[in-house]
């Protein structure tokens, strides 16, 4: 490998010399950075790196082995993708003037949407009657553990548990645990005796054990989570997407050079080649239910800061938007009504600004067309409002369910909504939740999900539109005993907060009026932290290459 570095920076240092040698000149330049980037991952260095960031984690409180089980599953991705990163042939070359092409044009953001803007229609179609009524669920974050053992320690030193040793690992399931197979099972012989027109799935499945896993592991457990659900509800159209557990290493999935993925979750749950090619290409695939329902499913490991892979170039990864827009034109131009769902929220934590501010743009757009929005991965109960790109105004509801896991202290739940049989309008949701430590209480028992509230009897709105969701926030914001009720939705009834002062509540407005992480922190006038700003570094602006 010396060697050949060595021979490289030869050619290199020569075809400088001869500027008539232009195409020798750029192709030495590749040739040289490509021998250094394979140099540079194979560095002994990185062995030292690993046991730094291992001590680093046994100080944060981890057991070593998990400490050591995730950096072993790491490494490899964080080694690949940074020396790709920072060693980047292509653009290295052009830079140092050893080659012509490629350029690189950042994106003006502004154009985009104007040109995308153009054709939004006048105002919104039919009003909803609610005459009749479609149902259907939303089932989020199974998160289920194959090695569940009840009577196990519920608090351990570990991240997950209930596996081993002695404490009080219910039946049912416990609190610093993922789900058991048996709840999975009840909770859907209880959804299959709803009689619902549909069910929607947003992931994830894979349990907590991120120190301890492989390819293998994950697929097993989505595979058996299809399963489950196929047996259960055998008569019910089920649509679903996986979520950022689904690859190994946890978030870690490289759309361009290993997109396994979609064969394995269409292998499981019997979907067809055009779909899984859909999700090969395009991260997303869509699905037509009764006459004039389109739904829109979307993988969203491509907006997830996790995805380290995303570094390598974070512009609308696969086309996945500018698919999104083809979709919902079609649909528009069909007079369809549309529902989009995925497993992370556009306003998460962890979703990536510049995706979601473009993503906000088809919100404002086809807000006509689209009728719903819905949402997982947060484990919490709780929305988001999309704005519209020029007026500020609302647009569309992120509707985030809770989990149907217990991890990490939440009590199971479901949740069921009505729609207006016509337009699709949602006209109100219930939800569902069980109430854990009784289901442990009485664990000879089948547990039983209760209808825990109606959202609009709960907060008094008059319907679920955007614009009611946002006079709600604003009330949130006013209203501690609202915004306490929130929280207590919030938390699935679990460690419900007795206070709300003022700065508690302007956060929580801030965090619900708005669907993008940057205007969420802007609104709160808090300083971005060492974590954010090293996402701004890492994953930059979108920018097009110009050959």
């Amino acid at each position: 490998m010396k060697l050949l570095i060595f021979c490289s920076f030869l050619v290199l240092s020569y075809s400088a010399l001869n500027p008539l040698q232009g195409l020798v000149e750029c192709t030495s330049c590749h040739l040289t950075i490509e021998a250094l980037r394979a140099y540079a991952k194979e560095s002994e260095h990185w062995n030292t790196l690993a046991e730094i960031f291992v001590d680093l984690c046994v100080e944060s409180g981890q057991q070593k082995y998990v400490c050591q089980g995730l950096v072993n599953e790491f490494r490899p991705v964080v080694t690949d993708v940074l020396m790709d990163k920072i060693l980047d042939p292509e653009f290295l070359c052009m830079d140092m003037e050893y080659c012509t092409s490629p350029h690189y044009v950042e994106e003006n953001f502004t154009l985009y949407a104007t040109e995308i803007m153009k054709g939004k229609p006048a105002g919104p179609g039919p009003n909803p009657t609610g005459e009749t009524t479609i149902k259907f669920a939303h089932i989020a974050d199974a998160h289920i553990d194959l090695y569940y053992t009840p009577g196990t320690s519920d608090e351990c030193d570990e991240p997950q548990c209930c596996r081993s040793g002695t404490g009080n690992a219910g039946y049912w399931g416990g609190m610093k645990c993922d789900l058991p197979l048996r709840t999975l099972e009840a909770a859907l012989d209880q959804v299959a005796a709803m009689n619902l027109d549909f069910i929607i799935v947003t992931g994830d499945v894979p349990p907590h054990d991120v120190w301890n896993q492989s390819r293998s592991y994950n697929l097993l457990n989505i595979q058996t989570e299809a399963e489950i659900f196929q047996k259960h509800i055998p008569n019910t159209p089920i649509y679903k997407i996986f979520g950022n557990h689904a690859p190994f290493p946890i978030n870690e999935y490289d759309y361009i050079n290993d997109p396994y993925l979609p064969k394995a979750f269409c292998e499981y749950w019997n979907l067809d080649s055009i779909t899984r090619i859909d999700l090969e290409k395009h991260a997303g695939y869509t699905i037509k239910h009764g006459d004039n329902l389109r739904l829109i499913v979307l993988d969203t490991n491509t907006m997830h800061s996790g995805n380290l892979y995303l570094s390598l170039n974070s512009t609308n990864p696969q086309g996945q938007l500018t698919w999104l827009y083809e979709q919902l034109l079609a649909a528009e131009k069909s007079n369809e009504v549309v529902y989009i769902f995925g497993h992370v929220p556009p306003g998460d934590d962890f979703s990536l600004s510049n995706w979601a501010r473009h993503y906000a743009v088809l919100m404002d757009r086809f807000e006509f067309t689209i009728a719903g929005t819905f949402y997982a991965h947060t484990h919490n109960d709780e929305f988001h409002i999309d704005r519209g790109v020029f007026s500020g105004k609302p647009t569309q509801v992120q509707w985030t369910a809770p989990s149907l896991t217990t991890y990490s202290y939440k009590n199971p739940s479901i949740r069921v909504f009505e729609a207006d049989a016509k337009t699709k309008t949602l006209l109100d949701y219930t939800q569902y939740r069980l109430n854990l430590a009784e289901a442990n209480r009485n664990s000879s028992q089948t547990p039983v999900w209760e209808a825990n509230y109606s959202f609009k009897n709960l907060y008094g709105v008059s319907d679920l539109s955007p614009q009611s969701i946002y006079v709600l926030a604003l009330e949130i914001g006013n209203n501690e005993n609202l915004a306490l009720q929130y929280l207590s939705n919030f938390n699935t009834g679990i460690n419900v907060p007795t206070r709300c002062d003022s700065k508690c509540m302007h956060i929580l407005t801030c965090t619900i009026t708005y669907g993008i992480l940057d205007d969420e922190l802007n609104c709160q006038g808090v300083d971005k932290n060492w974590l954010y700003k090293f996402n701004e570094m890492l994953f930059g602006k979108w920018v097009y290459k110009v050959k």
